[in-house]
């Protein structure tokens, strides 16, 4: 079991500072489920989220390995948005900062389904800049996935990033940690006290990009984190510390 404290309580921490908040995703905001179509939101969340944004003066990001077309298709457009682990930015108001997607990609796109086709449970995630696959119905397959991933990525030039019972190959340069850190540098985020909430090993780069601007990481979770300074048990335990 992991082993840091929790968090201070965020009222608390809103009334003595100026607070920027940066939340993952899966498995912090919702719930991971057997396939990446198959989470559920629930239906206080957007509200919950508009409200606690509000009183952050809009000093609340998502920053997720989820794609920045997912994260509008499921009600997040409202916010900004740092998706694909960094690769896309959206900004209310002003649009999406998203770079070409490498060529080396479809080549991927193409393999994975190659894969998943011989091995039913098996899921292919199609992203702007990224290609998953997802082994979660059925772990077994979790070593075959990761090794044709690792041999994708040497032939294509590609990133190579692990998660919870998936693997994907995405374009190179960007991460959590490198979100949060363009995000800080922005308004309405400069000179807030940045938190970065997240459950996956991919967010501990953000995790020790607000450590260094002065703010600290939450690890959600049965996973332990070398970054992180406090921690929640589950996402249930996430919505009660926003007050959603």
């Amino acid at each position: 079991m992991p082993s840091l404290p929790p968090p201070p309580r965020l009222q608390e921490l809103t009334s003595t500072h100026r607070i920027a908040l940066f939340l993952d995703c899966d498995g912090t905001l919702i719930e991971l489920a057997p396939g990446p179509d198959e989470v559920h939101l629930p239906g206080y969340l957007p509200a919950g989220l508009a409200a606690l944004s509000r009183t952050l003066e809009g000093r609340l990001a998502i920053v997720s390995g989820r794609s920045v077309d997912w994260l509008h298709a499921a009600g997040f457009g409202a916010h900004v948005l740092a998706g694909t682990h960094g690769t896309e930015l959206w900004w209310p108001g002003i649009g999406l900062d998203r770079a070409a997607r490498p060529a080396g990609l479809d080549e991927v796109d193409a393999a994975f389904h190659t894969f998943a086709a011989e091995r039913p449970g098996v899921i292919v995630e199609r992203k702007a800049l990224a290609a998953g696959l997802h082994f979660r119905k059925v772990p077994a397959q979790g070593d075959a996935a990761l090794t044709l991933a690792g041999k994708l990525a040497r032939l294509t030039g590609l990133e190579l990033q692990p998660g919870k019972m998936m693997v994907e190959l995405r374009a190179p340069g960007g991460s959590k940690g490198t979100a949060a850190s363009a995000l800080m540098a922005r308004h309405p985020f400069t000179g807030a006290m940045p938190v970065f909430v997240g459950d996956d090993i991919t967010d501990e780069e953000g995790f020790v990009a607000v450590a260094r601007a002065g703010g600290f990481g939450i690890a959600v979770g049965e996973r332990d984190s070398a970054a992180a300074s406090y921690h929640l048990p589950d996402v249930a335990a996430v919505h009660r510390w926003l007050m959603l």
